[in-house]
């Protein structure tokens, strides 16, 4: 099973124990390491592969960690035919979003421009100094 070769996500393809196939030591949760599993009954192996790149080697590998985002711009297959997924009880995982209090009365603005995918600017809310504005619009090799 390719799962992610950084130590952030590393753990969470470990989350195979919810599906039976590993067993770590107690208490490890999504912590975990590959030195974590006491029981691999399956033999399964853990090749380490960068995370955006795991979509595409599913072809090679028996199963996969992956994230829908990758999944769905790579187009590679039906991301929502999964074998487990982490999923809104995971609350470490969850995306949060604050504000300062004299911005707190309109939280459905930001969702609502979080949630169309697209680059905006609310209105009435002042924008950052330029040298705070980094963005990459073309790179070429040398």
């Amino acid at each position: 099973m390719a799962i992610a070769n950084d130590p952030v996500n590393h753990g969470r393809g470990l989350l195979l124990e919810r599906a039976g196939l590993i067993t770590q030591r107690e208490g490890v949760g999504y912590l975990g390491t590959l030195d974590d599993i006491i029981a691999n009954p399956k033999d399964v192996q853990f090749p380490k592969v960068e995370g955006p790149q795991r979509v595409r080697i599913t072809g090679d590998v028996d199963l996969a960690q992956g994230y829908p985002h990758f999944i769905v711009a790579a187009g590679t297959f039906d991301p929502t035919s999964g074998l487990i997924y982490s999923g809104i009880e995971d609350l470490q995982f969850n995306v949060g979003f604050v504000t300062r209090a004299d911005r707190a009365d309109n939280p459905e603005q930001f969702v609502e421009i979080f949630q169309s995918g697209q680059p905006a600017w609310p209105a009435g809310w002042p924008r950052p100094p330029t040298s705070a504005v980094c963005a990459v619009t073309h790179v070429t090799s040398q």
